[in-house]
């Protein structure tokens, strides 16, 4: 199964903080990689799970997520995921605000969490990932 894969974008003129991990469905979370993305960069992230996360500013939750049957999908929450039940319970509580949104290849949906929008889009796949970029917001 391919896994997600994504690519954050940061137009802030300060540094964004970052946490990236996957999640099973043997309600395990495991984090990856914690890095901060500089003003004007890019930082690229993957996973060998179907479900990938991004913790942003130790506030926002994304989640990726590509099944074995469907079209992948993606879930964003503030203060943590939303969620209160394994497997997502890497962040437990917060808001969720975008649950299940389903992204085709070129689809994009617009994530307002706590009063800043996040552009999440899915890009053409690759032989092994499916592809996502996040433009994150300037109001961070």
């Amino acid at each position: 199964m391919e896994s997600p894969c994504c690519c954050a974008t940061n137009p802030r003129r300060a540094t964004i903080h970052i946490e990236t991990g996957e999640l099973n469905f043997v309600s395990s979370c495991s984090r990856l990689a914690v890095f901060d993305i500089p003003p004007g960069e890019s930082r690229l992230f993957d996973t060998s799970s179907s479900i990938a996360y991004a913790w942003i500013a130790n506030r926002y939750y994304l989640e990726f997520e590509n099944p074995f049957i469907g079209t992948p999908y993606i879930h964003a929450g503030y203060d943590g995921s939303g969620f209160t039940l394994p497997p997502n319970h890497c962040f437990l509580g917060g808001t969720l605000v975008v649950k299940a949104k389903r992204l085709g290849e070129g689809d994009g949906v617009f994530a307002n969490l706590a009063g800043h929008t996040f552009t999440i889009g899915r890009q053409g796949d690759k032989a092994d990932f499916k592809y996502f970029i996040v433009d994150l917001p300037a109001t961070l």
